[in-house]
């Protein structure tokens, strides 16, 4: 996959989430999404892109492994 063609919009990244995209749009200000730092973002102009690679390492980050 090249990279424009990972290239998401918030809208789809809120979408993939669960979530309502006003969550996504505000972490970017607050910069806590889900409790958590949100991943980066890409300015390009006044469009703003979400990297599906670095959204997948950002959800790995939260694993929380079950007690044994």
């Amino acid at each position: 996959m090249n990279l424009t063609n990972e290239l998401i919009t918030s809208k789809e990244f809120a979408r993939y989430l669960g979530i309502h995209e006003h969550n996504v749009r505000k972490s970017r200000s607050t910069g806590v999404l889900l409790g958590n730092n949100p991943p980066p973002y890409y300015k390009l102009g006044h469009r703003v892109r979400y990297k599906m690679s670095e959204i997948k390492e950002w959800i790995e980050g939260m694993k929380v492994e079950g007690a044994a």
